[in-house]
């Protein structure tokens, strides 16, 4: 470090993160929805359930599984995580929601 000049913040903001953040438009790609309602089907999960989970609301899991709302990455990961998604389960997701 070189005194008088400011270190840069710990976590920085990058186009990486920024990217996680970017929603998908749902039109785009539509078998995302049918794949996490599939997923949470096969986990016997109510969408309320799954959305605690996740940290979401619930007519969030519905808009998500109907293809009324776009999903981010970031999201797509919180949701996997709360699905006990597998490696590929989540790679199956992420490709669905064009990521």
């Amino acid at each position: 470090s070189t005194p008088g000049v400011p270190e840069p913040p710990l976590v920085a903001s990058t186009p990486t993160a920024a990217r996680d953040r970017e929603t998908r438009n749902p039109t785009d790609w539509p078998e995302f929805g049918p794949a996490l309602a599939r997923l949470r089907e096969a986990r016997k999960l109510a969408k309320k359930e799954l959305a605690r989970r996740a940290g979401l609301d619930a007519s969030t899991i519905t808009r998500l599984e109907s293809g009324e709302r776009g999903v981010s990455r970031e999201t797509v990961e919180r949701l996997a995580r709360a699905l006990d998604a597998t490696q590929r389960e989540e790679l199956d997701l992420l490709g669905k929601a064009g990521f």
